[in-house]
């Protein structure tokens, strides 16, 4: 599907505010007893936190300078890829290592469009986006007691 650059654009900026309302919702709250748990989940909670903050801070400039977002949105993946580094714990880090391929792949996808937004499939990037937001809840999901 192709669609004009500025309806692309405004189409990634939705998408991408689902990603921020749900990792938002994902908040990390009590956590299991196990230590290394307890510690990987504190420690993504913390990247994870910074990553909505950041992705909402370029949203409004999606549309106007979707440059500018884009080196945001890469900006972002980077950090929350340096920080599985710190996850000791297995499963923690598994629902990571998946959110942090989604989300490189929406860089991916998002620097297509950016690049040439003539051929820019908003579908594809809706998509992106709801993977990305549908792995971020996963790790809200494993960092959650049963």
């Amino acid at each position: 599907m192709i669609t004009s650059p500025r309806r692309t654009l405004a189409l990634l900026s939705s998408a991408v505010l689902v990603v921020v309302a749900l990792t938002g919702c994902s908040a990390i709250g009590s956590v299991s007893s196990a230590a290394s748990k307890v510690e990987s989940c504190a420690a993504i909670a913390g990247t994870m936190s910074s990553a909505s903050s950041d992705i909402a801070g370029s949203v409004s400039s999606m549309t106007s300078d979707p440059a500018a977002a884009l080196e945001k949105l890469k900006a972002v993946s980077t950090d929350f890829h340096a920080s599985l580094e710190k996850l000791k714990n297995a499963d923690v880090k598994k629902a990571a290592e998946t959110a942090d391929a989604s989300l490189t792949a929406l860089v991916e996808k998002v620097d297509a469009a950016v690049a040439n937004p003539a051929s820019a499939d908003s579908t594809a990037l809706q998509a992106a986006a709801a993977t990305v937001s549908d792995d971020f809840v996963a790790i809200g999901k494993v960092c959650t007691p049963s």
